[in-house]
């Protein structure tokens, strides 16, 4: 998943009703649209991830004990087959295409 932050979030939380504050979450997640960028650096490098389309979301795997990251762009949240959050349901017979790119530098 693409994590992102509200700036005073926890104050306006608090003073909204559970609704209103998931209503608030669900137009801050809809706003990371096609063209989202991750950049990570280090060690001389810089690796950018584009949401280019149909991914709205991605996972981050980074292991302690290992020198690789991972980037996994989906097309739903974690465990959105069991919750139902945000899937894309295709009719028989059409088709979806996502596309992501990575670069290095």
């Amino acid at each position: 998943m693409l994590f992102t932050d509200i700036v005073g979030s926890t104050e306006r939380a608090s003073s909204l009703g559970d609704r209103e504050r998931r209503h608030l979450l669900a137009r801050h997640h809809a706003s990371v649209r096609r063209g989202a960028r991750f950049a990570l650096s280090g060690g001389g490098r810089r690796i950018v991830l584009r949401f280019d389309a149909g991914y709205p979301c991605g996972q981050i795997y980074a292991p302690e004990d290992d020198d690789v990251i991972c980037f996994e762009p989906m097309t739903a949240p974690t465990n959105a087959l069991v919750s139902g959050d945000r899937l894309t349901w295709v009719p028989a017979g059409s088709s979806y295409t996502a596309t992501f790119s990575i670069s290095v530098t």
